[in-house]
Protein backbone atom coordinates (compact mmCIF):
# COMPACT_ATOMS: atom_id res chain seq x y z
CA UNK A 1 0.00 0.00 0.00
CA UNK A 2 2.83 2.42 0.82
CA UNK A 3 4.48 1.82 -2.55
CA UNK A 4 1.27 2.59 -4.45
CA UNK A 5 0.91 5.86 -2.54
CA UNK A 6 4.52 6.79 -3.37
CA UNK A 7 3.84 6.16 -7.06
CA UNK A 8 0.74 8.36 -6.87
CA UNK A 9 2.81 11.16 -5.31
CA UNK A 10 5.42 10.85 -8.09
CA UNK A 11 2.74 10.94 -10.80
CA UNK A 12 1.12 14.07 -9.33
CA UNK A 13 4.52 15.74 -8.87
CA UNK A 14 5.54 15.03 -12.46
CA UNK A 15 2.21 16.29 -13.80
CA UNK A 16 2.37 19.41 -11.62
CA UNK A 17 5.77 20.25 -13.09
CA UNK A 18 4.31 20.24 -16.61
CA UNK A 19 4.69 16.59 -17.56
CA UNK A 20 2.00 14.50 -19.17
CA UNK A 21 0.97 11.12 -17.82
CA UNK A 22 -1.02 8.41 -19.56
CA UNK A 23 -2.58 6.14 -16.96
CA UNK A 24 -4.49 2.97 -17.77
CA UNK A 25 -6.72 1.66 -14.98
CA UNK A 26 -10.16 0.21 -14.39
CA UNK A 27 -10.25 1.50 -10.80
CA UNK A 28 -12.59 4.50 -10.75
CA UNK A 29 -11.30 5.98 -7.43
CA UNK A 30 -7.72 5.74 -8.70
CA UNK A 31 -8.61 7.55 -11.92
CA UNK A 32 -10.67 10.20 -10.13
CA UNK A 33 -7.79 10.96 -7.74
CA UNK A 34 -4.98 11.01 -10.30
CA UNK A 35 -6.50 12.30 -13.52
CA UNK A 36 -7.82 15.61 -14.75
CA UNK A 37 -9.86 13.85 -17.42
CA UNK A 38 -10.64 10.27 -18.34
CA UNK A 39 -11.05 8.88 -21.84
CA UNK A 40 -13.40 5.88 -21.88
CA UNK A 41 -12.76 3.21 -24.49
CA UNK A 42 -15.37 1.18 -26.37
CA UNK A 43 -13.40 -1.59 -28.01
CA UNK A 44 -10.57 0.12 -29.86
CA UNK A 45 -12.07 3.60 -30.08
CA UNK A 46 -12.61 6.45 -27.66
CA UNK A 47 -16.24 6.38 -26.56
CA UNK A 48 -16.09 9.67 -24.71
CA UNK A 49 -14.36 11.89 -22.20
CA UNK A 50 -15.29 12.57 -18.59
CA UNK A 51 -13.79 15.24 -16.34
CA UNK A 52 -12.38 13.65 -13.19
CA UNK A 53 -14.76 15.73 -11.05
CA UNK A 54 -17.72 14.15 -12.88
CA UNK A 55 -16.33 10.61 -13.02
CA UNK A 56 -18.56 7.89 -11.65
CA UNK A 57 -18.67 4.18 -12.30
CA UNK A 58 -22.11 4.64 -13.83
CA UNK A 59 -20.93 7.35 -16.24
CA UNK A 60 -17.91 5.34 -17.39
CA UNK A 61 -19.97 2.17 -17.89
CA UNK A 62 -22.58 4.15 -19.84
CA UNK A 63 -19.93 5.36 -22.30
CA UNK A 64 -18.14 2.01 -22.49
CA UNK A 65 -21.39 0.30 -23.41
CA UNK A 66 -22.10 2.68 -26.26
CA UNK A 67 -24.01 5.47 -24.51
CA UNK A 68 -23.56 9.07 -25.54
CA UNK A 69 -21.17 11.37 -23.68
CA UNK A 70 -22.58 13.86 -21.19
CA UNK A 71 -24.11 17.04 -22.60
CA UNK A 72 -21.05 19.13 -21.66
CA UNK A 73 -18.83 16.98 -23.92
CA UNK A 74 -21.38 17.03 -26.74
CA UNK A 75 -21.43 20.85 -26.64
CA UNK A 76 -17.63 20.95 -26.92
CA UNK A 77 -17.55 18.55 -29.89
Amino acid sequence: MGTKHEIYVMIRSFASSGGSVLLFSSEIPELANLCDRVMVMDGQKVAGEIAAAELTEEASKHLALGGSPNSKHEAAA
